[in-house]
């Protein structure tokens, strides 16, 4: 039913689902997709693990692509293939196999996402040393050089036109190749954009750089083209300014795309609408299942606003799957394309988890927590508000302990969490908790109240949403009392470690000023003859209501299975930089344990109630007050 209704509102324009495909229920996921309207399925991830390229995980730089589709990961020609991992190419074309005998029986078609040119073994290059493309790693987050292959070179072109000509014929269904670059362990030589500074080969330093990228991804479409493909090829990055842009499209004609746009102006999608979180089955951000309804359900009236033939597409996170499709049919029941539209489809989706009377106290709290995100995002860095989720995880904030001397922990205390931190730093930058991917954050009195009161005023709004869903009628649908029951859990969730979040930063910062002596007597003048040292007194108040709000966490997940209200995944093997493992409370656990080990550390560095002489400070640290103050000191 719901098909027929959003070919209706489509008429000819194709519709893409980006859905999860990881898991063992691929099969029902993309039937799905189907029975809502789909014509195509994006395949664009691996599973992600550590094995074949990244054995040990000693360099955490290849974690950002180690997932990706990438097209030498897939068909590797002559002269590539020798220096991949066999393994690897076995278990990704087993993937694509699976996946595509059920988009093939239901008749569907695919768009591809991937990254490219993505980074080759270094084998590879001194086998072939023309090959050797432009460096492309972030230098702060690895521990050696990468390099991609040079797609000025003609040799490296017919490799691309090779391996797009095999990917085709194996996948006629293909539609689409669309390329991220600049980023991730991806690059183009000699961009004006490249984390390691413009570089590439010597030989092809002038050349215009509209013929470069026309070139390698007409070798792309070539190859398709000689596979009885029509593929559309698309490159995409934050990394093209205007000029590159103009000087790059005016090469590329009807068929090439640059940031998903052809030479001709024409936009290779016409709209797109995202409920969030991680299809790759990885996560920066571990709170599962919140997203802005109101805004995906006006994505969702520009997908299926009519007009031209052009794809659409729709995302549907992992964590968001139950409640993406109910807003999705709610819409399909009941299409329109204004404000009270948005409006009536979201009380229609809640009104299916809340009933009738409880459908206005639920949509009261998703407008809360999504002003709680709101609040969140504006902690940000370059427009993203990456920095608090990826302290959370791949600097594992959830689970490191909060101790006076970080440097003093042994290699037993700091091992449940050493070898999945996003860091090559050394050992004094890991130990500083704001030093997240290679680059201090939330340093400095200004920043660190910032991110508090954001913080703050993020926890309000989650209280008002707690409180909002007790107030919901109990069901008696089991079903909708145990979806009630999740998302409580949820808020509580994002509550618990957005405030380890706040309780870090202001831990870090009040260790940094621990170089200067804070004493004062007791606030009642309880008892004259004790002055109370403070950064003892703010060490332990922070400490201890982190050791309480981890406790609040364990206690939360004790409740609930794995990757219900944190992303974790169920496989120790499968736990990265990215993702916590199954064993996360036992880690928590284990935080707790070690902090209350060095709580006397507080004492012993700082006395708080001896009553002894000032710890000196030269006054040259601060300069004389006046030029009275300095000359006094002269009379002394």
């Amino acid at each position: 039913m719901y098909r027929e209704k959003a070919a209706q509102l489509l008429g000819k324009a194709p519709l893409a689902f980006s859905t999860p495909l990881h898991g063992q229920d691929y099969e029902a996921r993309i039937t799905e997709a189907y029975e809502h309207g789909a014509t195509h399925i994006a395949i664009g991830g691996f599973p992600f693990e550590y094995d074949e390229f990244l054995p040990d995980n000693s360099d955490p730089y290849p974690n950002w692509s180690q997932g990706n589709f990438a097209l030498f990961r897939v068909f590797p020609p002559e002269g590539v293939a020798e220096h991949m991992p066999a393994g690897l190419i076995e278990k990704n074309r087993a993937y694509l196999e699976s996946r595509m005998e059920v988009i093939r029986r239901l008749g569907m078609r695919i768009t591809v996402n991937g990254s490219e040119p993505l980074w080759l073994p270094e084998s590879v290059y001194e086998a072939h040393p023309r090959w050797r493309g432009v460096q492309c790693e972030l230098g702060r987050i690895a521990a050696k050089p990468y390099w991609s292959p040079s797609i000025d070179e003609p040799e490296v072109l017919d490799l691309y036109r090779e391996a797009a000509r095999r990917f085709c014929e194996c996948y006629p269904e293909t539609d689409r190749l669309s390329f991220w670059t600049n980023d991730c362990g991806a690059g183009l030589p000699w961009s004006t954009y490249s984390y390691p500074g413009v570089n590439g080969p010597l030989k092809y330093q002038m050349r215009d750089p509209g013929e470069r990228i026309a070139g390698w991804l007409d070798a792309i479409r070539q190859g398709a083209l000689a596979a009885g493909s029509e593929a559309l090829v698309n490159v995409h990055s934050f990394s093209f300014p205007p000029a590159e842009q103009a000087a790059i499209r005016a090469k590329l004609g009807k068929n090439l795309y640059l940031n998903n746009v052809n030479g001709k102006g024409e936009r290779i999608t016409a709209a797109s609408a995202n409920s969030g979180g991680g299809v790759v089955g990885t996560s920066t951000n571990p709170v599962q299942g919140h997203f802005d309804r109101p805004a995906f359900v006006e994505a969702l009236q520009k997908v299926f606003e009519g007009g031209d033939s052009r794809m659409r597409t729709i995302g549907i996170g992992a964590s968001t799957l139950e409640e993406s499709y109910l807003l999705l049919r709610a819409f399909l029941d009941n299409p329109g394309q204004d404000v009270l539209n948005q409006y009536d489809v979201v009380m229609a989706a809640a009104r299916k988890q809340a009933g009738d009377r409880g459908a206005d106290l639920l949509f009261k709290a998703w407008e809360r927590v999504e002003k709680a995100n709101h609040c969140l995002r504006q902690l940000r860095q370059r427009g993203l508000s990456l920095s608090l989720a990826f302290g959370l995880t791949a600097s594992r904030w959830l689970v490191r302990p909060l101790v006076p001397e970080p440097l003093t922990l042994t290699d037993e205390e700091t091992a449940h969490y050493r070898d999945m931190l996003f860091s090559c730093d050394t050992a004094e930058e890991e130990a500083d908790l704001c030093t997240i991917l290679g680059k201090p954050v939330f340093i400095g009195d200004s920043v660190m109240w910032m991110a508090r009161w954001c913080i703050d005023e993020a926890h309000k709004h989650l209280k008002t949403a707690a409180a909002l869903v007790d107030r919901i009628p109990q069901q008696k649908n089991p079903r909708m009392r145990e979806r009630m029951r999740l998302y409580r859990a949820r808020i509580e969730a994002l509550r618990l470690v957005s405030e380890c979040a706040r309780l870090t930063i202001m831990y870090q910062h009040a260790l940094n000023i621990t170089h200067i002596p804070r004493y004062a007597a007791n606030p009642l003048d309880f008892d004259d003859n004790i002055q109370f040292d403070q950064r003892a007194l703010e060490l332990r108040k922070i400490a201890r209501m982190e050791l309480d709000n981890t406790m609040e966490l364990i206690d939360l997940l004790k409740q609930f299975g794995i990757n219900e209200v944190l992303a974790q995944v169920a496989d120790p093997e499968k736990e990265s930089v990215f993702i916590y493992g199954p064993d996360l409370i036992e880690k928590l656990e284990r935080k707790r344990k070690i902090m209350m080990d060095h709580w006397q550390d507080y004492e012993r560095l700082f006395p708080t109630s001896k009553r002894y002489e000032f710890e000196p400070v030269p006054r040259e640290q601060f300069g004389p007050a006046t030029k009275n103050a300095e000359n006094e000191d002269t009379q002394r």
